[in-house]
């Protein structure tokens, strides 16, 4: 089981489609084993389960993520302090 920094899965919790983002990357850890066994047929596999899941296609799906994405990346860069 991976360990995720607490700041900012709080952080994403108030993204307001932050519960699909954790959703698909806990089903993305369910079927590679956190990572260590990808294989590329689970992207389908996981796109299929969220667009059911959630009633959304699959572009739907892709914005959520990659604005999900992006907002979390921002977040975590405003929180390192340059070295001065």
């Amino acid at each position: 089981m991976l360990t995720r920094d607490a700041d900012t899965e709080a952080y994403i919790n108030t993204l307001e489609n932050g519960h699909i983002y954790k959703d698909i990357r806990a089903k993305y850890g369910e079927l590679t084993d956190d990572g260590r066994n990808y294989k590329h047929e689970y992207n389908e596999i996981v796109i299929r389960y969220a667009c059911e899941k959630y009633n959304l296609t699959t572009e739907q799906l892709d914005r959520i993520f990659i604005d999900s994405e992006i907002k979390i990346s921002e977040y975590e860069r405003s929180r390192v302090k340059p070295n001065n």
